[in-house]
């Protein structure tokens, strides 16, 4: 992702320099969409962590745990799973993609005005 990211941070610039304003500012929202979407994926992964979290915390509560007990659960490391990945719906994976098509349209388009 910090490759990708790089690359539509950078794209914007031979757009720029050959005053193509519109296609600038498509690069630009589609690099600071793409950062969104970027920081969106893993905040659902560990959203979904934790409430696996939270709910195991809850439960041990409902049981009658001693506070002991659930201070050593919260010494635990949260764990992500394969389950928390899966949390994260395709769509998004979609649009991410999409971004990245988007970039390197333009990438090229950025190129050939620069050559031209």
């Amino acid at each position: 992702m910090k490759i990708v990211f790089f690359i539509l941070l950078v794209l914007p610039i031979p757009l720029y320099i050959n005053d193509h304003p519109f296609l600038f500012w498509l690069a630009v929202c589609n690099a600071a969409s793409y950062l969104v979407v970027g920081l969106l994926i893993p905040h659902i992964i560990a959203k979904s962590a934790m409430d696996k979290f939270k709910s195991t915390i809850d439960m041990l509560k409902q049981q009658g745990a001693t506070p002991e007990e659930i201070e050593k659960a919260f010494q635990e490391e949260i764990v992500i799973t394969e389950q928390d990945r899966q949390a994260v719906p395709i769509w998004i994976y979609y649009i991410s993609f999409s971004h990245v098509l988007i970039g390197a349209v333009l990438s090229g388009t950025g190129i050939l005005f620069l050559f031209r």
